[in-house]
């Protein structure tokens, strides 16, 4: 059964399917959020299928997009649900037809990618695209050889069956063209880009976050799970001479929250929760920092250097691409906080360096992280 495209006059509209594993909003959220808001829509129907019925979920819906919910998705491995998984994709994908399906996230890139060839067998549509956007690569986690060699095994499975990938930094690019049956035109490098922003005065960040004007605060937008490094930053707090602030949600909230008390820095960190459009309030910060374990190429980095505000943050994944060190923001080793404690504090005792830092990454950014970049190159790709 071949695909049928809504019509308008004689021009079809292409169908895009996005999927992605969750429903809270992070940067992977973010950027299906952006692209499914932005595409032309004399030209695109867009749905969007996830696990769960989060923030992204409400987000959507309150631009009119069409969502569907994946039930028996999570980001836990379980053989049966999983299966089950890929019985509701190839029900989706026979009730919608779409012509690209754009895969994120690591879990339904592989069960995504599974469905897509049963699917399009099934179905005879050879022009039907599966595109995946790698938002960095599982096997970079922090896990023990064998369970890291799987993953790469389950990596190299996803490329081979998408028909194209999508990578966000130059090193994500490199690691894709060494995986096992991946061919390299295939593989295309677009980076994210920032929407227009207008980030909040400083006296109207703090009061939207009910910080007090007289202290110094280092801040961080994170999902609070174990990839993000958060212990890290607890566990430099100590010395600082500023308050800690995070804001976002996640599994570690009761664990970092532990760990504070462990410290005796509860006073010192304040854990804000999720907050609508998070990088308006970034002027709060003195410091920007971001400590992941494993990154692809963050938004909050590029909302900090928006904003003005030097960032100190490690050296992973698509940072790099953001962070030139000592010029556009300080780039740090991972895991150490002392070497964070050092760096921060450095930025902190010399607010002339800190502005020089946060007015390089502003004009850098503006400069090489363009939205509409990132979508044009994008709908190059659904073509």
């Amino acid at each position: 059964m071949q695909s049928q495209s809504v019509t308008i006059g004689t021009m079809p509209k292409k169908k895009i399917l996005y999927v992605i594993t969750k429903s809270n909003w992070g940067g992977a959220q973010k950027y299906v959020f952006d692209l499914a808001t932005s595409l032309p829509k004399d030209r695109y129907e867009v749905t969007v299928a996830m696990g769960g019925n989060g923030p992204l979920k409400d987000n959507l819906d309150k631009e009119k997009i069409e969502t569907t919910t994946i039930e028996s998705l999570d980001r836990n491995i379980s053989i049966i649900k999983d299966l089950r998984v890929i019985r509701e994709l190839l029900s989706i994908y026979k009730k919608i037809q779409p012509d690209v399906i754009h895969l994120n996230s690591s879990k339904i890139g592989l069960l995504g990618s599974i469905a897509f060839r049963i699917y399009k067998i099934k179905s005879e549509s050879k022009k039907m695209k599966a595109i995946f956007t790698v938002h960095g690569w599982a096997f970079n986690e922090k896990r023990n050889f064998l369970f890291r060699f799987i993953i790469w095994k389950m990596s190299a499975l996803t490329s081979w069956l998408c028909t194209d990938i999508i990578t966000l930094s130059k090193k994500e690019e490199a690691q894709a063209q060494r995986l096992p049956l991946t061919s390299s035109n295939k593989i295309h490098l677009i980076r994210n880009g920032l929407k227009d922003t207008s980030p909040l005065s400083k006296e109207a960040s703090l009061q939207a976050l009910g910080l007090n004007p007289s202290r110094k605060y280092v801040g961080t937008i994170s999902e609070l799970h174990p990839n993000k490094g958060l212990d890290v930053l607890i566990r430099c707090a100590p010395a600082l001479e500023a308050d800690v602030v995070i804001i976002g949600e996640g599994e570690e909230r009761l664990r970092l929250q532990a760990l504070a008390n462990t410290l005796h820095i509860s006073e010192k960190i304040h854990f804000l929760g999720t907050k609508k459009q998070a990088g308006l309030y970034i002027t709060a910060f003195d410091v920007f920092t971001l400590t992941s374990r494993k990154e692809g190429l963050p938004y909050a980095l590029l909302e900090a250097g928006i904003a003005g505000v030097p960032a100190v943050a490690s050296n992973v994944g698509g940072i790099p691409e953001i962070i030139i060190d000592g010029q556009t923001g300080i780039l740090v080793e991972p895991e150490n906080p002392r070497i964070l404690l050092q760096a921060i504090e450095a930025v902190l005792q010399d607010p002339a360096f800190g502005k020089h830092l946060g007015e390089n990454a502003r004009n850098h950014i503006q400069n090489n992280f363009s939205f509409e970049k990132t979508l044009f190159e994008t709908q190059k790709i659904y073509s």
